[in-house]
């Protein structure tokens, strides 16, 4: 996680951090809720030194449930590529960047509960890496496995992009959280979803109705809650998936087929492009991946795994925007791309990539990494079929 944030760019009144205890009331304009002492300073959350303050804070509250948010780049279990290539991961090293593990790291030095909802209000972060990385420290996880929306558009009058309404919709949250205050963790995972799923949908009708700007793209907005606790379990399942998965493609009688089927799979599955990694590798949704998969094998011990995990209920509620993401389920995997045609840089970069990713929880314990690498090593042999 990250975020470099250019203050030339974005004219703010005042840029210091402040902390508030918030109060209800029905100012819109005016903030009106008791401002804590001593905490009001330029701060950058992206510093290890920072978050872990502000987490140790929270542990003053005395709050019966507990909504963390972490807002900014994301990359899911990734950081940014340019970290990877560096292969260095102390915690002073790009003082802007928050990598899962280090979310981890403090959140199990500190954290004396689990959290109830944790959510990323940043793109790509609903991933199965990062949702089991972090399984210890909160019960549910909410995250975006594409882009994360924002009704951001390029006004081409005064050449600037004019942010209507970012992320997650706090004021709806607040609104559901004050006149359900015993609801329960998942009644509230879902309530979270849905509101976004009511702003995006709103804002394409605003959108619509803009004459001023110009639309550049079109909105990618996915948004799930991860019920956190029943993650071990699935995991557990899914470990005996890969594991199957690589028996047949060290087995010379099914490699081919095996590798076909990964093949194809991956040519039709639901995919989600990370920037800045150059198409080397890609978050595609790990429930359309299983149904895609499924009809392409003739092995009764992978399809009845298959048929188990696509019966789990890991997931509490899913939303989507558009056509493009109607395959979306709540959960991506990481998939590295064909690496046969690329260059020799773009191989080594890739290495880095599956090196970095090996320190994942989810890779050691399903051998996912090994998946990967033993496709990569065959295909190449069935490329024309």
């Amino acid at each position: 996680m990250g975020h470099n944030y250019n203050s030339n760019d974005h004219k703010l009144p005042d840029s210091k951090a402040k902390r508030y205890h918030i109060k209800k009331d029905e100012n819109m304009e005016k903030i009106n809720s008791t401002k804590l002492e001593g905490f009001e300073k330029e701060i950058n959350m992206g510093s290890l030194k920072e978050f872990e303050d502000f987490v140790k804070w929270t542990k003053q509250t005395d709050s019966e449930k507990q909504i963390f948010v972490i807002k900014g780049h994301g990359f899911g279990i990734m950081q940014p590529l340019e970290r990877i290539l560096d292969e260095k991961d102390g915690p002073d090293y790009a003082n802007d960047t928050l990598p899962v593990y280090t979310i981890e790291k403090v959140f199990d030095k500190n954290l004396e509960k689990k959290l109830d909802v944790l959510i990323f209000d940043s793109c790509a972060m609903a991933t199965i890496e990062t949702a089991y990385q972090l399984r210890k420290h909160a019960k549910v996880m909410i995250a975006s496995e594409a882009i994360m929306f924002y009704s951001a558009v390029y006004n081409s009058k005064t050449e600037k992009w004019e942010v209507l309404t970012p992320g997650i919709e706090y004021e709806k949250v607040l609104d559901y959280l004050t006149k359900n205050p015993q609801a329960d963790t998942e009644t509230i995972a879902k309530a979270i979803t849905s509101s976004f799923h009511e702003k995006f949908r709103d804002d394409r009708l605003l959108w619509d109705n803009i004459s001023t700007v110009d639309i550049v793209e079109d909105q990618e907005a996915t948004l799930s809650a991860t019920n956190l606790e029943n993650l071990e379990t699935f995991v557990d399942k899914f470990e005996k998936f890969s594991k199957t998965l690589i028996n047949r493609l060290e087995d010379d009688k099914t490699r081919e087929a095996t590798v076909k089927a990964l093949y194809e799979t991956m040519r039709e599955v639901q995919k989600y492009m990370p920037p800045d990694f150059d198409g080397l590798f890609t978050y595609v949704d790990l429930f359309d991946f299983l149904k895609k998969l499924d009809p392409k094998v003739k092995d009764e011990e992978l399809n009845n795994s298959i048929k188990t995990l696509k019966k789990s209920d890991i997931i509490i509620g899913s939303v989507y925007n558009n056509p493009e993401f109607k395959d979306s389920n709540g959960l991506t995997i990481l998939f590295l791309e064909d690496l046969d045609q690329r260059l020799e840089e773009e191989k080594e970069t890739a290495s880095k990539i599956k090196n970095y990713y090996s320190k994942s929880d989810f890779a050691k314990k399903t051998g996912w990494g090994r998946v990967m690498d033993l496709y990569q090593g065959y295909y190449p042999q069935f490329y024309n079929w």
